[in-house]
């Protein structure tokens, strides 16, 4: 993107990108935690039942892929930029707090659960899924509702184990496009 364009353009294309992802993850009852260059980092269930906070990014990721895939259509017609995105989503312990100088905290989230959930979305290019979801997310997803697609075994940098994933497909009763 930023080769191609106008730094103005590409800023406008970044901010319509992140609007975008945000109304999503909102929409899903997530939060946004950070944003870094292209990518979003979202937090989902500090308040709810894991069950319920796995099911809500899970969705959120399925409906920003869709979003992603109508927006990416708006900006080739106008910059000629394909947009596409990958999540990953992992679940488990996190230190959580307000972090930074005094004058600018911010929520913070650290620890092995953000990184391996940072490491997944990488390895969406390598898998070639939309979303892959660790093994402790599919054991907490109620499976009538979700398609699961391949497993995988997956040697994420930092990560000392072999990590488990799985690609999630789409809802359900759901058709490729909805």
């Amino acid at each position: 993107i930023t080769e191609a364009n106008p730094a103005f353009d590409v800023i406008y294309i970044l901010n319509r990108y992140f609007t975008t992802l945000e109304r999503e993850i909102v929409a899903h009852g997530g939060r946004v935690n950070l944003w870094v260059g292209d990518e979003i980092s979202a937090i989902f269930g500090l308040e709810d039942d894991p069950r319920v906070a796995c099911d809500q990014a899970v969705s959120a990721g399925l409906d920003m892929i869709k979003s992603i895939q109508v927006l990416s259509k708006a900006i080739d017609q106008e910059f000629g930029v394909n947009l596409s995105i990958g999540v990953g989503i992992h679940f488990g312990p996190v230190i959580v707090g307000m972090v930074g100088p005094s004058h600018d905290l911010k929520l913070g989230l650290v620890g092995d659960c953000v990184n391996i959930a940072s490491r997944l979305q990488s390895a969406t290019r390598q898998t070639g899924d939309d979303i892959l979801v660790s093994s402790s997310v599919v054991e907490l997803l109620q499976p009538a509702r979700y398609r699961l697609g391949a497993k995988h075994q997956l040697d994420l940098k930092g990560v000392k184990a072999m990590t488990p994933a799985q690609a999630v497909l789409g809802r359900v009763g759901a058709t490729s496009e909805s």
